[in-house]
């Protein structure tokens, strides 16, 4: 029994011992960060997964930091403290405490080097890292400590830190969309936009959170389009103001038994097929605390009406000049 297990051990070294004496998720994790945070920018790139690789070139990366003064300057003062990293199968995440220089209590000092720069005739960036050295210079700066998490993947090469660049950018575009329909009051559209960001990208905080609050928004804006049928637009036209700019002019009025602090309107503007070219939105009434604007700001009572005008001089030339507005949004007193 003894010569089996003695001559199986060598097998299972030949056969599992790249796996046994790799470097673990947390290895790779601290080599990354040790290199990132000491400006090793080559060292860091490598331990990077080839998605990440493929995405953004070693030259691509390391030029990020080249052309940021702050890069230099901060090198070696960030200090990681990796912990409760989790594997699960080829994945695995860890939360990572980081201590860093405390910006926003520096910025008062780096804000008059920024405007020094911007002008400049020369926009060196060797000569604007001297002059934020010399204005930290003999400074103690404060520092913070915040979380974040990391992600690791396993690749044949071994663990490799997944930055998830692409996914990153794609969220970004698509969170743009969903920002653009929620504009447009367009907001379960925009929620199911904001979860595909969310499922490229799951640690964007912006679109946590603003998932976290389009669900009330979806209710809330339920309650108002019930009272849209209560405001009437009409002696809508078109027409030139006394300069000769192009806009639309009409009337809002409420037949409704609720005070209204705030009307937005949205006009379409049409082309030959009455099809949509351009849009704008306008606050008829709006009501601001502290007002210093010539406009009224007293708020739109039952039976009362409010008259509006706004420029279209920006609708591109496929406009026919036939324009429909509708009330898209409301706020009660």
């Amino acid at each position: 029994m003894k010569k089996i297990i003695f001559l199986c051990v060598p097998a299972l070294l030949i056969i599992y011992g790249c796996n046994l004496f790799s470097p673990s998720p947390k290895d790779v994790l601290m080599k990354y960060l040790d290199s990132y945070s000491k400006g090793n920018y080559s060292e860091s790139y490598q331990l990077l997964s080839s998605k990440d690789k493929n995405f953004k070139n070693q030259k691509e990366y390391e030029t990020e930091f080249i052309d940021n003064p702050f890069a230099k300057i901060f090198a070696g003062k960030i200090s990681f403290n990796v912990k409760d990293v989790k594997v699960s199968g080829s994945n695995a995440g860890a939360m990572v405490e980081i201590t860093a220089p405390d910006m926003s209590k520096a910025m008062g000092d780096l804000m008059s080097v920024a405007f020094a720069s911007a002008f400049s005739d020369k926009k060196d960036t060797k000569a604007m890292e001297k002059m934020i050295t010399e204005k930290l210079k003999d400074k103690s700066l404060p520092m913070t400590t915040t979380n974040d998490k990391y992600n690791l993947v396993k690749e044949e090469g071994g663990w490799r830190v997944f930055l998830n660049w692409e996914g990153q950018k794609k969220a970004r575009d698509i969170a743009a969309e969903a920002a653009n329909l929620e504009k447009s009051k367009k907001l379960v559209e925009a929620k199911a936009k904001y979860l595909e960001a969310l499922s490229m990208d799951n640690n964007n905080t912006t679109v946590q959170q603003k998932l976290a609050q389009i669900d009330k928004k979806i209710e809330e804006y339920k309650i108002k389009k019930t009272y849209f049928d209560k405001l009437e637009v009409r002696n809508v036209h078109t027409g030139s103001d006394f300069i000769n700019r192009t806009g639309v002019f009409g009337e809002v009025k409420n037949n409704g038994d609720r005070t209204l602090k705030e009307v937005e309107v949205t006009a379409y503007c049409l082309d030959i097929n009455d099809k949509v070219v351009f849009e704008k939105t306008y606050h008829p009434v709006l009501v601001l605390e502290n007002s210093f604007s010539m406009s009224d700001n007293t708020p739109l009572k039952p039976n009362y009406s409010r008259r509006f005008g706004f420029r279209l001089d920006d609708a591109p030339s496929d406009w026919n000049k036939k324009v429909k507005v509708i009330v898209t949004d409301v706020e009660f007193q």
